[in-house]
């Protein structure tokens, strides 16, 4: 009797168990997108302590991320990124340096240079992921994901005309420090045949970088420099599409 027992329970566990079946599965999938970044509010006019140049333009994004699958519906997320993004950048202004000895006042020399025009952003985030089948096939899937983690941002070089010639100054572009970063994006999934999906997200980053910068004020036929803590926010709308590949 217990012979008859041990059969169905064999063939239960080695050809029928559906935790067997899902053991076979892949734990991990590694993502590859590619898309838009349009940048919004106040990083979209670059406009804080003092006027810009001009906005900041939609640049080109990268993403490469991977995730774990804890099962159908969850999922931990790893992903590195990179934004770039044309425009000018933050206008600021160093005090006055000591002369070359030897150097008489208004000797000094005021060269043309052009700077970088791009805002470029490295970000390494990490968070949740959601997916919620939308067929019968499991072929399409709503996804959710939420992340945080952190930003460097490198601005553009602050190009102004200064003279009828069209000479104009170039500011080094500013090191701002690394910042907290979140972005929420929601998306679709269509499985393809094997281990490769293809995915588009449509998501929101945020951050807001911050520094001591030194500004320069006309009062009373007296310049006067001052300090400020200016924050600088890159809040961009992402666009991305590209594949999911199951390892």
């Amino acid at each position: 009797m217990k012979k008859y027992l041990l059969i169905p329970l064999i063939l239960f566990f080695f050809q029928g168990n559906p935790l067997h079946a899902q053991e076979k599965l892949s734990r991990w999938s590694v993502d590859i997108l590619a898309g838009g970044a349009s940048p919004v509010g106040a990083f979209g006019s670059l406009n804080h302590q003092q006027p810009s140049g001009g906005p900041i333009h939609t640049g080109g994004l990268a993403e490469l991320s991977g995730t774990y699958h804890l099962n159908r519906s969850f999922g931990i997320v790893l992903l590195a990124g990179g934004q770039v993004n044309k425009g000018n950048g933050i206008i600021y202004t160093e005090p006055p340096q000591p002369l070359p000895p030897g150097t008489l006042p208004g000797d000094e020399q005021v060269q043309a240079a052009h700077g970088s025009q791009h805002w470029k952003i490295a970000r390494f985030l990490t968070g949740g992921a959601y997916s919620l089948p939308l067929n019968k096939k499991n072929s399409l899937d709503l996804l959710v994901r939420v992340l945080a983690g952190v930003q460097k941002t490198k601005p553009a070089t602050y190009n102004q005309y200064f003279d009828n010639d069209e000479n104009y100054i170039a500011a080094p572009y500013i090191h701002l420090p690394w910042s907290f970063s979140y972005q929420v994006d929601a998306g679709l999934k269509w499985q393809q045949k094997g281990r490769i999906a293809l995915i588009t997200y449509v998501g929101y980053n945020g951050s807001e970088p911050s520094k001591d910068l030194t500004y320069l004020n006309f009062s009373n036929q007296t310049y006067n420099y001052y300090k400020v803590k200016a924050k600088f926010p890159t809040g961009s709308l992402l666009f991305r599409a590209g594949m999911e590949i199951r390892l």
